[in-house]
């Protein structure tokens, strides 16, 4: 994720699990408990491959929903 407010300003690597309500972010595969949690209801996802240049572009994705903040 590369924002330059909720996650800082470089790009990490996340593990992350989203339901129909709520974003959970780990710092690794094995973690048990989230690093954050935020809420996601009336957010909708979708690819946003133009976020980065390399083979890692197809695991980009951006959270987006009218009049709020958009997640990348």
């Amino acid at each position: 994720s590369l924002d330059h407010g909720f996650f800082g300003s470089e790009w990490q690597k996340r593990w992350c699990v989203l339901n129909r309500t709520t974003f959970y972010y780990y710092a690794n595969e094995k973690s048990k408990q989230p690093k954050g949690t935020f809420s996601i209801e009336h957010y909708s996802a979708r690819l946003a491959s133009h976020l980065r240049k390399d083979s890692r572009r197809k695991c980009c994705f951006e959270l987006i929903c009218p009049g709020k903040r958009t997640y990348e």
